[in-house]
């Protein structure tokens, strides 16, 4: 007897695991076990069996996390802390099952390092640092927090350190651009340090874990290893490059005991030290150890464990004193997909093309089966918006926009190069094309404070629009399906909490707004195959609603959300099919949603996939001319749903 086909489910193209680590901390050796936490672009990782595999902190979220510090009574008050960027601090006190947002007085600065006092048990002091405001302490364990940087020349802070000084107080350093800084507590004042000369930035600095030895290590960008022992004057290592940059330090827990510590510099990679410094050993074992951001060690019954932070490539592990490494990401995802693009002949050829938040572009040739990097040519790293020329399968042109760059690919995504000619003032923020029987290749670039630049012969010459959208953000470029015949355009720009979108019907030479609503600083455009004189609806993501038209035309407009729960709405597809089957789908903080009736009632598609965070969304026919969705995901994955309209809800 024949089973019928089970439903569409969505299957991961791509596994997420490793990603970028942007901090490392390990918290004081406990009755049962040493806790460590691991930073990340899309959150905070708990490590389990000392660094072993790894477990999301999923009360946090998924905030780019770039500090976090651990308690150093973290046995008996369960208290972390993590700084983020452009979100402030949060704390917890159990442990990291619940957090709360820390009050900078209205202000939610970029946190990039965090300490404890040593005596926080009883000051109750914290101290986090920032890009741009300098230092903020609390001395109520996090309930108010006040600006403290009388005394630094420069507000931007890159490293925080403390330690238990032989009288039992807390010794306080601060590493901002321009100097190495020591908190004087009778003053209430930072001081500069003696023997450290100002205008060397600061990356890291690190004190001895062990009361009463004071042994202090400061890395530079550029200038070498600096270091304090026994009380005595600072001053520059000699047996590291003296132009060195460090970018991490970590001591042994048993410091004061083996006199072990390790840095990553950027020229050498890894190095270890028996001598406190005295001599060094590069650790060639250490793979990609160029690339470290962040380092720790911990402390287990087999001993000294070593973790290293690795740009784009998760965590290393050595348990042998640094002699071997391992990659351990087992839990540990974080490699976020900003942007994904289908071949017009996807069902075909099966090019598909992922943009990244840290390392460029991946690129599928066999509908997701197989993975390449294809960053050749790419000057940033973090790929935000990426453009099939419609006629791709003969010219095989591909655009992207890369950092603050405008790229394109003429072999099918595996190189890029910088398009020239694009003007001066156009920072670019949003990307589409189109093919114009009349004009050739067309293609549009929104970028900030209202700039819109066109082309029409592929990005062989450019034209800047005379519209100025007032000034605000063109997040959102898109053309009509049938732009060869209507000549239509539509551009959503955001700015001081409203969302605008605009219409061209004449190839991008006039405009005219159609809809202004309160947003949330993003804006996606859906435009069904549909579209034209006697049906121009369109769909706009903002916020946590789709806006729609309320009926067949746009003049008035229905607002709806996917669910009631807290969830933010990021991008929005419109189906291959909408004629017959009026299909919108959603990708959310929470899944990816579909709605059968143009956008009224909304069902989320988590059969298979769950409610991870979905940061893109796209969408092509397969050979049956069935919709596939592909999405994709903060932690990195890549998702498929053959079939999309008929998958379960």
């Amino acid at each position: 007897m024949r089973h019928p086909e089970s439903p569409p489910a969505w299957t991961p193209l791509t596994t997420g695991e490793g990603g970028t680590v942007t901090a490392l901390a390990a918290g004081p050796p406990g009755a049962d076990r040493q806790v460590v936490v691991a930073g990340t672009l899309s959150g905070l990782f708990v490590g389990r069996e000392y660094g072993q595999a790894w477990e999301k902190l999923s009360a946090l979220g998924n905030r780019y996390v770039q500090a976090a510090a651990i308690s150093p009574a973290f046995e008996s008050d369960a208290t972390l802390i993590v700084g983020t960027a452009g979100s402030g601090a949060f704390l917890s006190v159990d442990g990291g099952a619940s957090w709360r947002e820390q009050e900078f007085w209205g202000r939610r600065p970029d946190v990039t390092a965090l300490v404890f006092s040593p005596t926080f048990a009883n000051d109750g002091m914290i101290l986090a640092g920032t890009s741009q405001d300098g230092v903020y302490v609390t001395t109520n364990r996090g309930r108010t927090w006040n600006a403290a940087n009388l005394g630094l020349a420069d507000l931007s802070v890159n490293a925080l350190a403390a330690h238990l000084g032989p009288a039992g107080n807390g010794l306080l350093f601060a590493g901002t651009s321009t100097g190495l800084y020591q908190w004087a507590a009778e003053a209430r004042q930072w001081f500069a340090v003696a023997g450290y000369p100002a205008g060397n930035p600061v990356q890291a600095i690190v004190v001895a874990p062990t009361p009463g030895d004071s042994a202090l290590f400061v890395g530079t960008e550029g200038a070498g290893l600096w270091r304090s022992i026994d009380g005595d004057a600072l001053h520059r290592l000699e047996t590291i490059d003296a132009d060195s940059s460090v970018n991490a330090i970590a001591v042994s827990a048993d410091f004061s005991a083996d006199a072990t510590l390790m840095i990553a510099t950027t020229q050498r990679g890894l190095m270890r030290s028996h001598d406190r410094g005295d001599s060094w050993q590069p650790l060639a074992g250490a793979a990609d150890a160029n690339s470290v951001l962040a380092l720790t060690s911990c402390a287990s019954p087999d001993g000294q464990v070593w973790l290293a932070g690795l740009h784009e490539r998760g965590v290393l592990r050595s348990a042998n004193g640094g002699g071997s490494w391992e990659p351990s990401n087992v839990g540990l995802s974080s490699r976020p997909v900003l942007a994904l693009a289908l071949s017009p002949r996807f069902a075909s050829d099966g090019t598909l093309l992922v943009g990244t938040a840290a390392e460029g572009v991946l690129r599928s040739t066999d509908g997701g089966a197989t993975w390449s990097r294809a960053s050749d040519g790419l000057e940033a790293p973090s790929v935000t918006s990426l453009t099939f020329s419609r006629t791709f399968p003969a010219d095989r042109r591909v655009w992207a926009i890369a950092g603050a760059s405008l790229v394109e690919s003429l072999d099918g995504g595996q190189t890029w190069a910088p398009v020239a000619g694009l003007p001066g003032d156009v920072v670019p923020l949003s990307l589409a094309s189109a093919c114009d029987a009349q004009a050739g290749h067309a293609v549009a670039v929104g970028g900030a404070a209202g700039a819109l630049a066109l082309s029409r012969d592929g990005g062989e010459s450019w034209t800047r629009s005379a519209e100025h959208f007032g000034g605000a953000n063109v997040v959102t470029v898109a053309f009509s399906p049938n732009y060869a015949l209507d000549a239509t355009l539509l551009a959503a720009t955001t700015g001081d909490g409203m969302i605008a979108v605009y219409r061209s019907t004449d190839r991008g030479s006039a405009w005219s707004q159609i809809l202004e609503h309160a947003g949330d600083g993003w804006a996606s455009l859906a435009i069904p195959p549909t579209y034209g004189p006697g049906d121009d609806f369109i769909a706009v993501a903002t916020g946590r609603e789709v806006i729609t038209p309320a009926g067949r035309r746009v003049p008035s407009w229905r607002a709806t959300r996917p669910t009631e729960a807290r969830l933010s709405v990021l991008a929005v597809v419109a189906s291959a099919h909408f004629a017959t089957n009026n299909t919108l789908y959603a990708a959310t903080s929470r899944g990816v949603f579909r709605s059968s009736d143009r956008g009224r009632i909304w069902r989320r598609l988590s059969a298979g996939m769950g409610a991870p965070p979905v940061t893109a969304l796209t969408l092509a026919s397969d050979e049956a001319a069935k919709d596939v969705l592909v999405a994709g995901t903060l932690d990195g994955t890549v998702w498929r749903l053959r079939d999309a309209a008929a998958a379960q809800d």
